[in-house]
Parts: structure tokens; sequence; C-alpha cells
């Protein structure tokens, strides 16, 4: 501690929730400490001491700072108020703690109780103004003043009329409160004892923080966040928001209740796994999501191989604190029953990691990490289910033959379901896989239900099942089911461009497009957006911007032709766009990648309906996944009065 800050160490700061105990260098939120460390914690301390006043960057330098110590001193403090705000769940853009000043300082603006012995020196801060020469006003702060040993004298058994006054108006106050408290009619009561002020019916749990002082361990809790997730979720009297949405505020500086907003959600569950060799704790918090309240808190700690009992008694104590009543339907007690080898889980977390990248090398670090699992507890269902996640996404994106692939996904899914029947990712990928490959609709649809039975916040599942819907000509349901997928996962890419794709397909353009923008506002440079919207320009006869966005999506795709190019299009006419499209998709067939489809669709907007034919044929036998519409396809309306076509949709069980 630097020689400005050993002055008066003792005492308590107090402010919302949190308080900062000098003594220990402490900050806790409702009693729980909150990591931080000594720098962003020295600065809290000085921010707190001058509440409602700007302290100048020059003041934080020289306390935080021996004049001796030569550092990049912007770069410093902006990185220990920015630490400083993490821990309070505070934002700099709209802060509830701490203010930015421009480029002067900063200011504490919540109102702030100091608990300080009566003995303790003065704010050290206080001194340094004065040796300045800088005018010093009262802090606008509450001070909580010591106890006089006076009061703690006997009382004298004389009565005093004003006491006896105060007794005759206090004990008749104080009884009406009693009896309200206990027939609670405003919920006061339930306020007083920490419930929820009103029902909780939704939820998000946010990535728990790693306290194992191991950034290689960042997966573990990554994971640990995932299980909890996928526990709650089987609480079908809750919405959860799923992991993908939950994630994107892992290192945002946002307070709770923005989060709570963004994500449309009563409650957070926020906390921290600490793990060490084979044993982890978990600390788990439930906020109330409007107003930043405490709920509950509690500590668990079990050896690893007992990890899934652990998550399951988080997710169990947070469903009774919120008063959701469990049935037999939902069957959160039924991972206790397993134990994990560690080492296994490790590895199957590390799978799961790499498959959420999505890419080539990504997915095939995750077979390589799942079989380790495998390899290691040969009964270890959840390892196959991700095995059969990772070889259906590398049939679907053409990394592998989708024959081949398809074989071992189901092969995997089957496995998963042998040992655990309750796993609705594996019953969600067999569903897919019946609609995209087999063409089994009639299968399909009981194993996607299922899938969501037993998974309600699982938004993979009812993006697959709102696309069967809508290849099997119910738009309307799949509006509903898309609109589910995006409750539980709002901030997911893939699910808000899905949603443009589900409304493409019901010819619902206006919409489409609309919500195409959308996502392309919520991230610029996701590529598949781009490609619904040019899809429903092409529609609406709106050729420049159909190419525009095309390009775009090619471009973000790393599969714009190298040697070509392309001005922008002005002044296109349906001709001319289409020939590109016929140039765009004939590149991509030559460099390995599935076109079939899109060749059959320029040729028949070019007016070769045998060439169209043709591809079609081939993308029929390559099971392409754009297959799976064509009864409701728009852009296949060329050929659609075509007897070739009707025989097509015969074959493919459509008609």
């Amino acid at each position: 501690m630097p020689p400005q800050m050993q002055e008066s160490v003792h005492g308590t700061l107090r402010f919302g929730v949190y308080e900062a105990d000098l003594r220990s260098g402490e900050l806790r939120k409702h009693g729980l400490r909150v990591p931080l460390e000594e720098k962003p914690f020295q600065a809290l301390v000085v921010l707190l001491r001058y509440a409602n006043e700007v302290v100048t960057r020059e003041e934080l330098r020289q306390q935080l700072w021996p004049s001796d110590v030569f550092i990049d001193f912007t770069h410093s403090l902006n990185t220990v108020i920015a630490k400083a705000r993490r821990a309070l769940n505070d934002s700099a853009e709209k802060p509830r703690f701490i203010e930015t000043v421009g480029r002067h300082g900063y200011r504490f603006i919540e109102k702030v109780v100091i608990e300080m012995p009566k003995a303790a020196a003065p704010p050290d801060l206080q001194l340094l103004r004065k040796a300045e020469n800088v005018a010093v006003q009262t802090p606008a702060i509450a001070i909580a003043a010591p106890l006089d040993p006076a009061a703690r004298r006997p009382e004298s058994k004389k009565s005093h009329p004003v006491k006896t006054w105060a007794i005759a108006v206090v004990t008749p106050i104080a009884l009406a409160l009693m009896v309200i408290a206990i027939l609670n009619p405003w919920g006061w009561r339930d306020a007083l004892l920490g419930k929820p002020g009103h029902p909780i019916r939704s939820l998000a749990v946010l990535p728990l923080e790693n306290l194992s002082g191991d950034p290689s361990q960042e997966y573990f809790a990554d994971g640990m966040t995932d299980e909890l997730t996928t526990d709650l979720a089987q609480i079908g009297s809750l919405r959860v928001i799923s992991r993908t949405s939950s994630m994107q505020y892992k290192y945002a500086h946002k307070s709770l209740p923005q989060i709570a907003q963004e994500l449309n959600v009563d409650a957070v569950v926020e906390g921290s796994v600490q793990r060490t060799g084979d044993h982890v704790k978990i600390r788990a918090q439930l906020i109330e999501g409007h107003n930043d309240r405490h709920l509950w808190a509690e500590n668990y700690e079990s050896d690893l191989r007992d990890v899934l009992a652990l998550q399951d008694n988080v997710a169990r104590d947070i469903a009774r604190k919120i008063r959701v009543e469990l049935t037999p339907k939902e069957p959160t007690v039924q991972a206790a029953s397993f134990q994990v080898n560690p080492a296994a889980y490790d590895a199957y977390l590390l799978g799961r990691y790499y498959f959420e990248q999505r890419n080539e090398q990504g997915l095939k670090k995750s077979i390589d990490y799942f079989n380790q699992a495998i390899a290691i507890d040969p009964n270890y269902a959840l390892a196959y289910s991700g095995l059969a996640d990772s070889y259906h996404v590398f049939g679907t994106y053409g990394i592998m033959p989708p024959d081949e692939a398809i074989a071992k996904s189901e092969a995997m899914a089957r496995k998963a379901l042998s040992i655990d029947n309750s796993l609705g990712e594996a019953h969600a990928v067999m569903a897919d896989n019946l609609t995209t490959y087999h063409w089994d609709w009639a299968a399909a649809e009981p194993e996607y239900k299922r899938a969501i039975e037993l998974n309600p916040s699982y938004a993979t599942v009812r993006e697959w099942y709102a696309e069967y819907l809508n290849a099997m000509g119910r738009p309307q349901e799949a509006i509903a089911e898309i609109k589910k997928a995006q409750e539980v996962d709002p901030i997911s890419l893939i699910t808000n461009a899905v949603i443009g794709r589900v409304f493409f397909m019901s010819r619902q353009y206006d919409q489409a497009i609309a919500q195409c923008k959308k996502t392309i506002e919520m991230d610029p440079s996701f590529p598949r957006t781009y490609v619904y919207l040019a899809r429903v320009y092409e529609q609406k006869g709106m050729y420049d911007e159909a190419w525009t966005n095309y390009h775009k999506s090619r471009v973000l795709m790393g599969s714009e032709p190298e040697s070509q190019s392309i001005p922008p299009a002005k002044g296109l006419d349906a001709q001319s766009y289409w020939k590109q499209r016929l140039a765009w998709a004939q590149y991509d067939l030559k460099h390995g990648r599935k076109a079939s489809f899109d060749l059959a669709v320029a040729y028949s907007y070019l007016g070769d309906k045998d060439r169209a034919f043709e591809w079609l044929e081939k993308a029929y036998q390559e099971h392409n996944s754009w297959m799976a519409e064509l009864k409701i396809n728009p852009m296949n309306d060329p050929l659609r009065s075509d007897p070739r076509f009707q025989s097509l949709l015969k074959r493919m069980k459509l008609e």
C-alpha cells in the first residue's frame, strides 16, 4: 500500500448493496466477497470518500502510485477504473456508480455511508488537497455517527415524559407493522425476507467467473455455465436464456438491470467457479433483474466426480427460491444419478468449447476431444451427443460427404440415447438428420417435440423445428416457433437470421427485409444474413440490392473469385443479374463447394429448364440442405408448373 493510503485503514464504506472494508481491503456485495485487485480497490476507496465530488486524474495518480514509480499512467489508470466498474457491474456509458467527467477525472455518484471509528485519521485526500491549496467542499455523503459511550449507561428507572410519549406513539405503529407483515397484503414480508417482488418466469445464467487463477481453466468455467443453464432449462415453468446469448455478456461492463432488460428476463444468476485439482467450488447468486435486488446466495463444494450432482443442487436451490414447482416432466434430478470421470469431463468441455467455433478447424478439434472423453469413460452420454452434433455440422457444411457424416452422426446420437434417453440435444440432432437428409417428415416431428420437451431453452432445436414446419407448409406455426427460439436466445445471430429466412419462405418479404436489417445491425460481419436478404430482394425484383448483398456475403465467407474485381451494381436487369449468379455458382462448383441447388435456380431464371432440372436432380442426389424446403421455396417458382417438379416432390414425400 503506498504511503498516501496507509492512513485511516479502519471502517467500512457502504453504498447500495456493496460495502468496502478498509481493514481487510475487500469489496463485498450482500456480504459476499467480490474479487477485486488492490489498485482498483484503492481507487474505489478514494472515490467513495469523496462521493459526488470530482476526483482528478492527478489526485488519483498521487494516491495510487508513488512518485518514484514510472508507469504508463493513462493506460494504468484506465485499466484500474475499468476493473473497479466491472466489479460493480457498472458501465461507463450508463454509470450507476463511477461517472467519467470529461478528461478531468471521475466522480462517484451514489450515496455513500461511512462507518468509521471515532478516532480515525482524517481522509488522506483531504490533506493532499490542502497541501496543494485546492478548495475543498464538504463531501455530500452520509456519515454514520459513532456510538456515544454515554448512550450505553444504565437508564434511570424514572420515566421521562418524552420517552413515555414516544412509547405511546411507537408501540401501536410497531404492532400495526407486525400485522401488515404477517398478513403480507402488499408483499412487504417478501421484500423484507429477500423474496422476489413478483413471480420469476424467466432468467439468464451469466458466465461464471473463473477464480482458479489459471486462464487455461476458462473453458471449465464456461462449461459449468453451460451445464447449469441446461439444468435450469429442464424446468418447464421457466424461460431460461440460452448459453449463446448469455455468453455475450462475459466481458460486458453493463449493470445487471441493463442486462436483464436487454435479455427480457425477471432475474439473473451470477457467480464464480473455482477449481483446485479435482475439487470444485461454485458460488451462485440470484438477483432480481429490474432493481438489482439480491434474493439468494450460496456456496457449493464437491469432488469433480460428482459435478453433475453439484450442478443439480444449484439448479434445485434456485428453483426453490423462486417458488417454481417441479413436476415429473421436469427431471432435474436425473443428472445427479451419474458420476463423471474428471478427465472425461475436462475433455468433453474442451470438445464443446471448440464445437462452438463452428469452423472446420474447431470442429475437427471438437471431434478429437469428444473421442478422448469416450476413451476415458465409454458410458459418457454427453460425449457421444457432442460427436453427433459435430458430424451433423460436418455434413451440412459440406466438410465431409453427407452420406458418411450423417451415418456417423446418427450412430453417435443413438449411442448417447441408449445411455441416457433424456438428452434433448441428441433427440434434436436425430430429428434434423431425419429432415435434412432422410426427408422422413413423419418420424422427424415427434423427435423435435421430444427434444423441446426435454430442453425447452435449446434454441437450436426450435430453429430446426421452425424450418421443418415451413417445409411442411405450416408458415404460421413456423413463425411462432422461431419467435420462441428468439425468446430464449435473443442475441444469437443465427437465430435472428433464421427468422428472416422463415419470413422469406412464407413470402412475407417486407417482414423478412426488416428482420435481416435488424440482424445486420447486431453484427454487420455475419454472412448468412446477407444471403437471406439477397434472396428476398431477388423475389421483389430489386436486383441492384440483391447483387450488393450477395456480393457482401461472398466477401465475408471468402468465396469471392480472387481474380475478379466486380464493380458495384447499378441498374441491373433480371438477365444480367442471373448471369452473375450463374457465374458465382460455377466458381463455387469448381472450388469444391456445394452449388447444385444454386445452379438449378440460376438456370431456371435464365429460362433453361432442362439444365435447371439436371442440377436439381444432382441436388436431390446430394441431399442438399435447400432441398428440404422445395415445396414452399419461392426460388423454385419458375419450375413449379413442370411435371418433372411434381415428380420430384413425390419422390421427396412432399406430395
